[in-house]
């Protein structure tokens, strides 16, 4: 049998079935570079040594001068087989000089990394793969990855997010061209064989007389996807001959619907978000807290991602929860990110920057008087205080309840007060050593200070915060709560409207 510069037979000298294979497979790599616009490109190839990667990178070499590409390669020894690891890097790259291709070989004690992080060995491996196939492509200035995925791979992978609770993105599964941020990296991810199965893989290998590699660890019950793919894809194939085909149907069908939905959001985020300085990401919380709750999800996800921080779901269930909370609630992400939130806005970005990004307010010097009813303009602070017809506190509340959020950046705070407890001498002034304050709900009272730690309020506000102050003490502490003796209650003959705003 005549071999081709490649390594594997000529197709002179193959029968019928083998040029079906090569064709088939050929043209459906062919079809994927067309569609995703990278003729002309460079591309990196990740080659494991296996029968997917061997016959991705056989197919763009074939490829490579109809289409412009120019390819380099990758191998990552992952140490975790000895021998047979040392020996799966050798025969890439052997491959890659016979080839002709300029290429980076590298090794990671992926074990050593797994126990630093605490992690399965499998993300272990995952992780470390994909942060070496960036820095290689980086290196050899490629465009895109391109890697050996199948149809296979895409059945196993739809069934693993299943099991792990995934959303409609999960459903997804794995797309033929893709973005991804890896470390501070953004890469591109080129699947050109999404639609091709295992097994015409392994043909068009034998068709070229190529011997891939064989990594016995494919076949261990210790990783997840080993055991879907010899367990329950089996199982569920029992059951529908065509399942495979279904799950990638599924994925397809869900790329479809994710798709529509992420440009919602992405029309979204051009509203509600801002990127001020150190990489922080500011999002105008009452605007995305208007969204549906799938929106606010992927837009909190975008967020993260574009303060370099790592994904997960429950994060992203934590953060939603909390847009609505008070200002200064935290929240440690992975990757020495967090997210604050402030008055109606919210942050994410590294964690010894992200709290410096929440507006301070400036600091609150001498003492004001508050007529009372009346108004008062105090360093910025718009604060009045009206009557309420007895008859009309019922409605007065149930406005205040109602109310809309406040503002981004604004400060807004409406509540009622009763009159006769609150009197009609009042004080505006900041906070000072000694202070004591009993809020709403507390039989005592406690430190102003420690009140102020408690409600988390956020140190560059503390000392900017107007406190209405009568001869009983501090009426309230705006935004946050009122004392507990000045609330309006069954009994209360005269009540008062109090409206505080910082207009800056």
């Amino acid at each position: 049998m005549r071999l081709n510069p490649a390594g594997g037979a000529s197709k002179g000298a193959m029968n019928s079935a083998s040029s079906r294979a090569i064709d088939t497979l050929e043209g459906h790599v062919a079809a994927a570079i067309s569609e995703r616009d990278l003729s002309g490109k460079r591309l990196l190839v990740a080659v494991s040594g296996g029968h997917d990667s061997l016959a991705l990178l056989h197919a763009l070499c074939h490829l490579r001068g109809d289409y412009g590409l120019t390819l380099c390669g990758a191998h990552l020894n992952h140490r975790l087989r000895g021998a047979e690891s040392d020996a799966d890097a050798e025969f890439a790259r052997d491959t890659f000089e016979r080839l002709g291709i300029p290429f980076t070989v590298g090794g990671v004690d992926v074990a050593a990394y797994r126990r630093q992080y605490k992690l399965s060995l499998e993300d272990a491996a995952r992780r470390v793969r994909y942060s070496f196939l960036a820095d290689a492509a980086a290196k050899h200035g490629a465009e895109a990855i391109a890697l050996g995925h199948t149809a296979d791979d895409q059945a196993e992978t739809v069934l693993m997010h299943i099991i792990r609770g995934s959303g409609l993105d999960g459903l997804r599964g794995m797309q033929t061209l893709d973005g991804r941020t890896i470390g501070s990296r953004r890469v591109a991810l080129f699947r050109p064989m999404l639609g091709l199965s295992r097994a015409e893989t392994e043909g068009y290998c034998g068709a070229l007389g190529l011997t891939p590699r064989v990594d016995p660890s494919n076949s261990s019950p210790e990783f997840l996807r080993n055991r879907i793919r010899m367990e329950l894809v089996p199982l569920l194939e029992q059951m529908n001959p065509s399942a495979r085909d279904a799950l990638v149907r599924l994925a397809r069908n869900a790329t479809q619907d994710s798709e529509y939905i992420w440009e919602r959001a992405d029309a979204v985020w051009r509203e509600v978000a801002q990127t001020v300085e150190s990489g922080v990401i500011r999002l105008d919380a009452v605007a995305l807290g208007k969204e549906h709750a799938t929106i606010r999800g992927r837009v909190l996800r975008r967020a993260i991602e574009a303060a370099g921080g790592e994904i997960t779901q429950r994060h992203i269930l934590d953060m939603m929860a909390m847009l609505g909370d008070a200002p200064g609630k935290r929240l440690h992400l992975s990757g020495g990110r967090g997210f604050v939130t402030g008055y109606g806005e919210a942050y994410v970005g590294r964690v010894e920057v992200v709290e410096d990004a929440l507006m301070p307010l400036p600091a609150l010097r001498g003492e004001f008087p508050m007529p009372v009813p009346g108004e008062a303009r105090v360093e910025g602070w718009h604060i009045t205080i009206a009557n309420i017809d007895r008859q009309d506190v019922g409605d007065v509340r149930d406005e205040l309840e109602h109310r809309d959020p406040v503002h981004p950046c604004k400060f807004n705070f409406s509540e009622m007060l009763d009159m006769d407890c609150v009197g009609e001498e009042l004080r505006v002034r900041g906070r000072l050593p000694g202070d004591r304050f009993q809020p709403l709900g507390m039989d005592g009272s406690k430190s102003l200070r420690e009140f102020m730690i408690d409600a988390r309020i956020p140190r560059g506000w503390r000392d900017g915060l107007p406190l209405m102050v009568s001869e009983r003490g501090i009426v309230c502490v705006p935004g946050w709560r009122i004392a507990h003796w000045a609330r309006v209650t069954e009994e209360t003959k005269r009540a008062l409207r109090l409206d505080v705003a910082f207009e800056g």
